[in-house]
């Protein structure tokens, strides 16, 4: 997977206007390996790898569309384009050996999402005016989402089981197995439609000024199956989308003007979010808050993350549940 990721960085890329190689390869969703307790689990390292190929890319107004066939009938003002993303999650269990609340041998690491994704984005022109409000993209996205198992409940016991059945079965499992959960398949195949809105200075970039929140909206409608039933939990009829049907993101980041030689440590770069994630019975939250400390004259960066969950669907094998972690690491950025 190293050299896999590795090999992102020396594929070349577009030429840009400056004339410099913008690589076709970026960085999609956050990439971080963070350290989460949870009260209700064992403590594992979080580990995020994300990334996105850009598979189109054509600037509207400012395009020479007869010169690129696959632009030349997109007559957008703004730039249009079309990614291929993959994103994963897994949780390393470093310190568990089976003596632990789940009581996990030989320190797995367990796959948690595995998201392949196709997107195309619509960036709209920076405005020149000074304005409080900017609308600056919209995002289709048709994406694939599964905890990347291939265990079914019907392992364990079938919806033929009786009642009694099936709660002295889960009752074994609790005892001798108490992670089974994390080897069941979940999955879902959902369009998501998503905009983002810059607010408060939005002549300049947002990303880098305390002055400007971006706020992002999107919601999700599934286009195959869920793979999501808990019926073997009597009274129990929870779906995913439940809880995750629409999300909004606020997050806020900016950056230290100059660097400070009369400090040993000083803080380059800051963000901060909050997530929201809602579906038809209830919400959850998301927050992060991320610190580019350099050392002495810069040239040693280590990129803290602070990272908190509070509610339900905080991994897909186990979305029903409520739980609350926290957890410190370090977010890594191009």
């Amino acid at each position: 997977m190293a050299a896999f990721l590795w090999s992102f960085s020396v594929v070349v890329g577009a030429q840009t206007d400056n004339g410099t190689t913008e690589s076709n390869f970026t960085a999609y969703k956050p990439n971080f390996a963070i350290f989460s307790y949870n009260k209700n689990d064992d403590t594992p390292l979080q580990v995020r790898l994300s990334a996105r190929y850009k598979l189109l890319d054509c600037e509207g107004e400012t395009y020479n569309f007869a010169s690129d066939l696959s632009c030349r009938y997109i007559q957008w003002p703004g730039k249009l384009r079309m990614y291929f993303s993959y994103t994963t999650d897994f949780d390393f269990y470093l310190f568990s050996e089976g003596d632990g609340k789940k009581r996990r041998q030989s320190r797995p690491v367990r796959n948690r999402m595995t998201s392949p994704a196709l997107h195309f984005n619509w960036e709209r022109q920076r405005p020149e005016s000074n304005r409080k409000l900017f609308w600056s993209n919209l995002t289709t996205s048709l994406v694939h989402h599964s905890n990347g198992q291939d265990i079914e409940y019907e392992a364990f016991f079938t919806e033929n089981s009786t009642a009694d059945e099936i709660l002295a079965t889960i009752s074994d499992l609790e005892e001798s197995q108490p992670s089974w959960m994390d080897s069941v398949s979940r999955g879902w195949n959902y369009l998501e439609l998503q905009g983002s809105w810059e607010i408060g200075n939005v002549t300049k970039d947002c990303g880098k000024q305390i002055d400007c929140v971006t706020m992002s909206a999107g919601i999700k409608h599934a286009v195959t199956s869920i793979n999501d039933e808990i019926w073997w939990e009597p009274g129990n009829n929870f779906k995913y989308t439940d809880y995750n049907r629409v999300e909004l993101t606020f997050s806020n980041e900016w950056e230290t003007s100059s660097q400070n030689d009369n400090l040993a440590v000083w803080v380059q770069h800051r963000e901060l979010a909050l997530q929201l994630q809602c579906g038809d019975r209830g919400c959850s939250t998301k927050t992060w808050l991320r610190w580019d400390l350099r050392f002495g004259n810069g040239n040693l960066k280590i990129p803290l993350l602070f990272y908190g969950h509070f509610g339900r669907n905080e991994h897909f094998y186990n979305y029903h549940e409520t739980n609350n972690s926290i957890g410190i690491g370090l977010q890594f950025r191009p």
